[in-house]
């Protein structure tokens, strides 16, 4: 693919195997598998004899290959010579700077994501534009296309005159103005369309807040952003140009609850527009909202006025503690006391207890979350959590967050198989039979997976139903014999999770605990071979 799209004409199997030192054989195994890929991007792939091989389509579909396979690839070898001499000859840096002053100049906003977008959009607008490779006019007609984006386009149209002498013809122009308007935000739209989304967003988060018991309506900030994000991406997905999003892997993995979140969100503008969002745009989305998941995290730290820590020791031990703590909760009095000085506070009891040593989980309805002598990040952040937790309207289910109580004996499975789908369908079934899912979790956990998997590194994977509705948090274990392979990806041992409406937040944990098996060979490599669910639960306290 990366060579292929780089030629104009044809390449030949002989090119092919001095360019990539595999033989005859291989290379004629992988075209066809090359045939398949081009099949979902409407191209094809074009066997003409004494010439050879070349990839033909809709230019605009052209360049959607052309900029993921060949500017978007990870790939160091070196290209076909027109385009090696095309890159040499063009000054990116100068781009930028015409790119970034024509967006200045009309006052629009673009993310640096975006941005990178529009550049390597441009050299392959140049190169293929230098070859005449055109796109068709009736695509994009420019009657459906604001003046304002065709300002800009006209201003890198005229640079390219006086620095390559020669003229974009106007169907070129149009589509940079498309792609113009699908990646930029200016502040100089017509107020009543604004307003008409602005709408439409709140409407979604009012939606979201119902079916997940948050407070995504009631944020200014997260609308806002939103708004911002949200009109330039309505012109992507009505022109079908949907981002790539270089970092989607990170946010999936750190993320997986905000992704819940976006999922759902996407869901709500595909019925309202008819458009389907990628799992690139979704991912893109998720950030805004662990944006605001993060912004209320801060909010609840900052509502602790007065905490007293309960420990055995004194002298420096007890002061270190009190300094870290004021420093992860920079608005609140920290006092140290002893146990048996604890009714001290009975007529001016503190906004929470935090203690080093055994005790009850409540003092006077005032909660206890109970913390090591000496904070490391890992137990900071588990503080943070747990405050959250405390305040989410969830602590009469659940008086302390426990993660291995979300894990039961006989939800553990070890198997043999090689089909995921299979798999997880049978581990989903079982958790509905014994009460712990709904009866429609097997059906919303197999869409979920068809739609975007859930398989992350190291052979974890984690997949979840649509939507949160289950009768018991829990999440089902298991662990395959000999690891297999899915989309591209080993898995091993398999995390069914089955969380409740409003339960975000167990989600959060589940995901960073996956994140601490993906990096944690050793611990990873005790679980696989764990023969019971007492020898598995074991080795997964370790790691907690």
């Amino acid at each position: 693919m990366f060579y292929i799209l780089q030629y104009n004409g044809y390449v030949t199997i002989n090119q092919l195997m001095e360019y990539t030192n595999l033989s005859r054989t291989t290379i004629i195994k992988e075209l066809n598998r090359l045939e398949e890929k081009l099949e979902k991007m409407n191209l094809r792939l074009e066997r003409k004899a004494h010439y050879g091989i070349s990839i033909k389509g809709c230019e605009q579909d052209y360049r959607k290959a052309f900029l993921k396979y060949v500017l978007g690839s990870d790939f160091y070898l070196e290209p076909a010579k027109e385009y090696k001499y095309f890159l040499e000859s063009i000054d990116e840096g100068e781009l930028r700077s015409v790119l970034n002053n024509a967006l200045a100049k009309n006052d629009f906003r673009i993310s640096d994501v975006a941005f990178d977008n529009l550049i390597m959009h441009l050299k392959i607008l140049i190169f293929r534009a230098t070859q005449r490779n055109y796109i068709a006019q009736e695509i994009f007609p420019a009657t459906k296309i604001d003046h304002i984006y065709f300002q800009v386009a006209n201003y890198v149209n005229e640079w390219l005159i006086n620095k390559y002498h020669f003229s974009l013809p106007e169907s070129e122009i149009s589509y940079l103005a498309v792609h113009i308007s699908a990646k930029t935000f200016t502040m100089t739209i017509d107020s009543r369309e604004k307003d008409t989304l602005l709408h439409v967003i709140n409407e979604i988060l009012k939606q979201l807040d119902k079916e997940f018991l948050t407070f995504f309506g009631k944020d200014v900030d997260l609308a806002n952003a939103l708004l911002l994000h949200m009109y330039p991406l309505l012109q992507r997905l009505y022109y079908n140009l949907q981002l790539e999003n270089p970092i989607i892997e990170d946010i999936y993995t750190k993320y997986a609850n905000v992704f819940v979140v976006s999922y759902r969100f996407g869901e709500l503008i595909e019925k309202r527009y008819g458009f389907s969002l990628s799992r690139d745009e979704i991912g893109y989305l998720a950030i805004h909202f662990a944006t605001h998941f993060e912004r209320l995290k801060n909010n609840t730290l900052e509502k602790i006025k007065r905490i007293v820590v309960i420990c055995t020791t004194g002298g420096g031990s007890a002061h270190l503690l009190q300094l870290k703590l004021e420093n992860v909760f920079s608005k609140a009095i920290v006092i140290t006391t002893t146990l048996k000085d604890i009714s001290d506070f009975d007529k001016e009891l503190p906004d929470l207890f935090l203690s080093t040593i055994p005790v009850a989980e409540h003092y006077k309805e005032v909660p206890i979350i109970h913390i090591k002598q000496f904070l490391d990040e890992a137990e900071i952040r588990k503080i943070k959590e747990q405050v959250m937790f405390q305040s989410s309207g969830q602590v009469r289910e659940h008086k302390t967050l426990k993660i291995h109580h979300l894990f039961f004996k006989e939800l553990f499975n070890r198997v043999q198989g090689s089909d995921y789908m299979k798999i997880i369908q049978e581990q989903a079934n079982i958790m509905t039979d014994k009460g712990f899912a709904s009866s429609d979790f097997t059906q919303q956990v197999l869409l979920r997976e068809k739609k975007f998997y859930t398989i992350y590194q190291n052979g974890i994977a984690g997949p979840h139903p649509m939507k949160l509705n289950a009768h018991t948090n829990s999440v089902g274990i298991t662990i395959l014999e000999e690891p297999i392979e899915w989309q591209g990806r080993y898995v091993q041992i398999i995390f069914l999770i089955n969380l409740k409406q409003g339960h975000l937040f167990l989600h959060k944990e589940i995901s960073r605990l996956l994140l601490c098996l993906i990096d944690n060979d050793a611990v990873r490599e005790k679980l696989l071979k764990s023969l019971s669910f007492e020898q598995f639960i074991a080795e997964l306290k370790k790691l907690m």
